[in-house]
């Protein structure tokens, strides 16, 4: 439910975002992963009770990680398209209400100041942490590897994909609901989210970067109106500017 300008949830809407984004996004590529193991498992009579040379489990545990490795940008955009499909059916109100209240010239101005400023502020953010680590973030690493290994399905996810998703869910659902206690905490609380599942293998250090960025598009949105396509937009053409960066 819409009430000025804020949304409302059910019970019903909070239990299905939950399930969408951390089952399903999450779930399933955890999901995915396991049975393709259990089916190399088998494929390959690791089930047969017989015993294996040393030799060969280790080239079979090589073959399993190089074909997860290629496999892992596909299972990453099966599962984020599952959970984009469930969220648009339990906030199309919401996204409809969007959409009609969108206005093009003032808000397109938004989305392109905000891009700009995401985009400095992610060049300078990325600078000093390689300047004090002399390293680039574990996540960023995994991105680079998803795009060498699967461009075309790793720059959809990247570019398309991943930024409705956690737009949808970091602004329009969790900072929405813990803006009952305030724009304050539900600005706050919505970044540190957004940036703690961004922590990738212990990298901590990256959190810093997570929480500019959380901050400056939570920021957006709450200034478009709680419009949630505008701070979409500014996450589309950010990623898009990093990956063309990255690859150049």
């Amino acid at each position: 439910h819409i009430l000025g300008g804020k949304m409302h949830y059910t019970k019903k809407d909070k239990l299905s975002i939950t399930l969408a984004y951390v089952l399903i996004f999450n779930g399933m590529q955890i999901l995915i992963s396991f049975i393709y193991l259990l089916f190399f498992s088998y494929k390959n009579g690791l089930f047969s009770g017989e015993e294996i040379h040393e030799s060969t489990r280790i080239k079979l545990q090589e073959t399993i990680n190089v074909q997860m490795f290629e496999y892992r940008s596909l299972i990453i955009l099966l599962s984020a398209f599952i959970a984009l499909v469930f969220l648009f059916y339990v906030l199309k109100s919401k996204l409809k209400h969007d959409y009609e209240s969108f206005k093009v010239q003032g808000m397109l101005k938004k989305v392109f100041v905000g891009s700009a400023v995401l985009i400095i502020v992610n060049l300078g953010a990325s600078y000093l942490f390689y300047y004090f680590t002399n390293s680039v973030p574990i996540n960023q690493q995994i991105i680079e590897e998803n795009v060498a290994s699967s461009p075309y399905i790793a720059l959809v996810t990247i570019i398309l994909l991943v930024p409705i998703l956690e737009e949808l869910f970091f602004r329009k659902v969790v900072l929405e609901f813990l803006s009952r206690w305030g724009n304050i905490s539900g600005l706050i609380g919505s970044t540190l989210i957004f940036a703690l599942l961004h922590v990738t293998s212990g990298d901590l250090l990256s959190v810093s970067l997570y929480i500019i960025f959380g901050l400056i598009l939570g920021f957006i949105y709450i200034k478009s109106d709680r419009n949630v396509i505008v701070p979409i937009g500014v996450h589309i053409l950010s990623n898009l500017a990093s990956v063309i960066i990255m690859m150049w």
